[in-house]
């Protein structure tokens, strides 16, 4: 028996990667529907109800809107607006799209991303071609990361969104099983954990009262990088204005209690607690948005022991939810990384603080005794060894406008390595997000713990060589890296 079921989900499996591979356009089912934005809502409703579909796209000078069902729930039935109103009023102006060239798995990413229901499809020329909607992708997969951040989304309480994220291993199973790009599986992840997290954040938020200030919730690390495995621990801060005449202690404690509630939660779900404390439970973790740029200022002015703490976790950064809008403040303070080389310098150093596991004639290093006896640390000695390259290359040299690894990579070509040397090392970490996240899937089919370390015996006989060789790909760029900022490469 065991033996048919586990045949009978690898066809399945192998089914839906074709069809993850499958263009956009082919699962347009029509052309577009379309009207003027001076048509009446209850035009536009008969127009839905008539063609059956569920929604209407609008040109108007300014690009593309559209109108859906859900807003015609939302913004006409339940505000009571007049049905004789124009679209215009309650329509979403600027629609994104995507080409009909785009893979299917691409699109999820787009929407589950957006939170979006529809995406217009263009062709090569720009123009719609048509609509796809979450309907039409939910069905290309058996364990849909749709229905599963809808059901989080839909939770009434703490104890029901942490019920529905058990499931999470499964839908990544699946993602796994049918060659998903593993940065996309990592990038799913990221954004159940960000949906898990708005949500407690709303429920306890809700039991808690009004914040009594504007306020920020941000993912720090993988997360706000949306690398991450089933591994991940949480890493979190708060920040949040502070109005001339207040004081910090007066509203500190409403926050305290909102990260503790929230953290306690994340934990539950299966998400540990940071063993560094890098939490907004912890006091330095939650300040005044001011307080962050002066501490960011002062971490690049004197990196010292704090500053060496904070750099491979807090200067990746992302809000979640929250009312303030944080960001722009600091990445204004990170683009003045270039007057402090120093800063550079010391982030370099962090790419080198961990090395690949090669012995003489680059062969793996693979310890023979003790606690991880036969195993390599994939991610500590591979994956992030890239990420903190990236970050010492664009971070390091005041470049906010990527917060991923590969993106990051990306935006240094011909800057500090050469295209040849970037292509390489994000092959090699694609390789190895891969290795890592088949071996969590594994340990957690097997009921076991997920971990990142993993025993090279069992990789295939192309897998194999194909470690090696990500590892000797990272140990020539470390090399690259020590050249171009004057450091040590060990």
């Amino acid at each position: 028996m065991a033996a048919d079921e586990g045949s009978s989900g690898r066809r399945e499996d192998t089914s839906d990667a074709r069809t993850r591979l499958e263009r956009v356009e082919h699962v347009v089912a029509r052309s577009p529907v379309t009207c003027p934005p001076s048509t009446s809502i209850g035009d536009v409703a008969t127009l839905m109800a008539r063609e059956r579909i569920s929604s209407v796209l609008i040109p108007h000078p300014d690009g593309m809107g559209i109108v859906t069902d859900r807003d015609l729930r939302t913004r006409v039935v339940a505000a009571r607006r007049d049905p004789e109103s124009p679209v215009s009023d309650v329509m979403t102006p600027a629609v994104r799209t995507i080409p009909g060239s785009a893979m299917l798995g691409e699109a999820i990413l787009v929407m589950l991303e957006g939170g979006f229901h529809h995406v217009p499809v263009t062709d090569g020329a720009g123009d719609v071609i048509g609509v796809v909607t979450d309907t039409d992708l939910i069905g290309i997969e058996r364990n849909s990361p749709f229905l599963l951040k809808r059901a989080i989304e839909r939770a009434a309480d703490p104890e029901g969104a942490i019920a529905v994220v058990a499931a999470l291993p499964g839908v990544i199973r699946s993602m796994v099983r049918t060659g998903v790009d593993p940065v996309d599986v990592g990038y799913t992840v990221a954004l159940m954990t960000d949906a898990l997290s708005r949500r407690l954040i709303e429920l306890r938020s809700d039991e808690l009262g009004a914040a009594p200030v504007a306020w920020a919730w941000l993912a720090l690390g993988s997360e706000a990088r949306r690398e991450q495995g089933l591994h991940s621990d949480q890493d979190h801060a708060i920040a949040y204005d502070l109005p001339p005449g207040t004081d910090a202690a007066d509203v500190d404690p409403y926050f305290a209690s909102l990260a503790e509630a929230v953290t306690a939660d994340l934990e539950a779900a299966g998400i540990p607690r940071c063993e560094g404390l890098v939490m907004a439970t912890e006091q330095p973790l939650r300040r005044p948005l001011d307080h962050w740029t002066d501490a960011f200022r002062g971490w690049m002015e004197d990196v010292g022991t704090g500053g060496s703490f904070q750099a491979s976790i807090v200067f990746d950064y992302r809000r979640i939810t929250g009312t303030l809008d944080a960001e722009p403040s600091l990445d204004a303070v990170l683009a003045e990384a270039p007057r402090h080389p120093s800063f550079g310098t010391h982030l370099a150093h962090r790419a080198l603080d961990e090395r690949p596991p090669l012995k003489m004639f680059e062969r793996i290093a693979i310890p023979r005794s003790g606690p991880h006896a036969m195993t390599v640390d994939v991610k500590h000695r591979g994956v992030l060894i890239v990420t903190g390259i990236a970050r010492a290359i664009t971070v390091g040299r005041g470049i906010t406008s990527e917060r991923g690894t590969i993106g990051r990579l990306r935006a240094a070509v011909d800057d500090v390595l050469d295209e040849a040397t970037v292509r390489e090392l994000e092959d090699a970490f694609r390789f190895l997000w891969g290795v890592r996240l088949r071996h969590q899937v594994e340990r957690a089919a097997a009921g076991e713990e997920p971990d990142d370390r993993v025993d090279p015996r069992a990789l295939g006989p192309v897998s194999r060589p194909a470690l090696r060789e990500a590892f000797r790909v990272i140990k020539r760029a470390q090399r690259a890296i020590a050249m171009e900022f004057g450091v040590r490469s060990g």
